[in-house]
């Protein structure tokens, strides 16, 4: 429902000498009515303009005259002409308003958004609806879609997609993270189902790129396109982040399995030797390359090293993952366990990346650390010279 125009008409009708009738359109809202008939002109529709008032002025408007009744036409006509490719607006029809009404699909997952950004999105796409700003609801709803599908796509991976250029390429990127692919599914109609969000995402996007008020506005946008786009934006941010809870359900299971694996002896096997255990193998087989790397996160970013086998545990896991750390994990690593005198096996792990990854990996201070242990293993390990000693 649409106040704006309420506003338009409001003045208009002041400016006809008529500021008793515009004051019964106080908290009103408007809408047009289209039907499906052909009107007078090149693809116009025969319409009705709605006028939802509260109740007392529903009543009080219910007895104005005639002649009041043709100004307030007339004076919708003056925002809506009749004209090719428009609604054919013949008639005005009052109805009361219902104030507990809801214009959107309201979203359950919404204390899941972290972003501010993508938080504020979401409350326009309500208040634009409710102020009649249509093609500022479709913006909205698009930029809704953004925020989601960088949140998502960073918490996957740490890394954002901004800028994203367009929904259906952001889409994609997020499809393989949370599994949404036709090969996941059996069931056919729930994989055809899964498969119409990415047609509702590509229409979104280029009902927005015509009607949004980001871009020069080519058609004007009414209620029910605002409403399709909103509702649409919040049932796949919905979708979304519940497809992303059972994903992390599943990655926390695929974290503890590979810890009570490692917590075996099994953690004190080199790394080609883990790599070849059959138990770890078929472990890694529900492991994809993205699947690897948030596994990967989470050991380094909530493993805790308290005992000497807890360490074992945490770099055999790391062994697993060699292939998939990088400078910044390596980093990350150093800096939280230098200090600790528990993680024994961070000396020979630094050892290792400098062995087989590029020497770039280790910063100055990592370096001037495996300096420091190479010379205490050297004086520890020297024979140690016996002198005569007289009796």
């Amino acid at each position: 429902m649409n106040k704006k125009d309420i506003k338009l008409i409001s003045s208009v009708l002041k400016r006809k000498g008529q500021p008793d009738l515009a004051d019964l359109l106080a908290g009103a809202y408007g809408e047009i009515d289209e039907s499906s008939t052909y009107g007078n002109y090149l693809n116009s529709t025969i319409s009705q303009y709605l006028f939802y008032l509260p109740l007392e002025n529903f009543h009080k408007l219910k007895n104005i005259s005639r002649k009041d009744k043709k100004n307030l036409l007339d004076s919708v006509l003056y925002l809506y002409p009749h004209q090719d490719e428009s609604p054919e607006i013949v008639n005005i029809e009052l109805r009361v308003l219902r104030e507990d009404e809801e214009e959107t699909i309201q979203l359950e997952n919404k204390d899941l958004i972290s972003c501010e950004f993508t938080k504020e999105q979401l409350d326009k796409c309500d208040s634009k609806i409710s102020s009649g700003d249509y093609d500022g609801a479709i913006s909205s709803a698009g930029s809704l879609l953004e925020g989601v599908f960088d949140e998502i796509h960073k918490e996957c991976t740490g890394d954002s997609i901004k800028p994203i250029d367009d929904l259906r390429g952001g889409y994609k990127k997020l499809k393989v993270l949370l599994k949404l692919s036709d090969e996941q599914y059996s069931n056919e109609s729930i994989k055809a189902v899964v498969r119409g969000l990415t047609s509702i995402i590509g229409g979104l996007d280029a009902i927005r790129n015509q009607m949004g008020d980001r871009h020069k506005i080519t058609a004007k946008p009414w209620k029910r396109h605002a409403k399709l786009c909103v509702n649409s934006a919040r049932i796949i941010t919905d979708f979304l982040y519940e497809t992303l809870i059972a994903q992390k359900e599943k990655i926390q299971k695929l974290y503890d399995d590979l810890v009570k694996i490692l917590d075996s002896s099994k953690r004190l096997l080199e790394k080609d030797e883990l790599l070849s255990e059959e138990v770890v193998l078929k472990h890694l087989e529900k492991y994809d390359i993205f699947l690897k790397n948030i596994i990967k996160n989470k050991f380094i970013k909530e493993f805790k090293i308290e005992r000497f086998r807890e360490s074992d545990i945490f770099f055999s896991a790391m062994n697993i993952f060699f292939e998939e750390i990088g400078k910044d994990d390596i980093d990350e690593i150093f800096k939280e366990h230098k200090n600790n005198n528990q993680a024994c096996g961070l000396y020979k792990f630094l050892k290792l990346i400098e062995k087989e990854k590029e020497t770039s990996f280790l910063s100055s201070e990592a370096n001037k650390y495996i300096i420091k242990k190479d010379k205490m293993r050297e004086e520890h390990e020297k024979p140690v010279k016996i002198t005569d000693v007289p009796f």
